[in-house]
């Protein structure tokens, strides 16, 4: 059973999908808008696949969040697939880190340090 509360998906408007990101194994992400907090990486993922595992990350999320190394957790909804009404999605709703992914700037630094910033 999840510790965390997830709610139905927000009214129209109030979180939006505005630009892909990438898409993973787990799931899909976007850069997006929240009426409140306003710019915000939204994660799209299907938990029928694994409810368990992104329990796990949620709830990791809501506890360590807001971290300085970690994207801070604004919330998480349930939404129901237009095209499938046999499983779920999570909307996981992030703080937008810019800069491209983690493994793009691993690699294009090759052999180098990352600064802290």
């Amino acid at each position: 059973m999840p510790f965390w509360a997830p709610q139905r998906k927000p009214p129209d408007g109030q979180l939006t999908k505005d630009v892909l990101l990438g898409e993973g194994g787990t799931g899909d992400v976007f850069k997006g808008r929240h009426h409140r907090k306003g710019v915000v990486a939204v994660k799209i993922a299907n938990i029928s696949r694994d409810e368990e595992s992104f329990c796990r990350e949620v709830n990791f999320l809501r506890n360590f969040g807001g971290h300085k190394n970690i994207a801070a957790f604004h919330g998480a909804y349930y939404s129901a697939p237009l095209n499938d009404c046999s499983s779920e999605l999570l909307e996981i709703v992030l703080e937008y880190c810019g800069g491209g992914s983690l493994y793009d700037m691993i690699n294009s630094t090759e052999g180098q340090s990352l600064r802290e910033t």
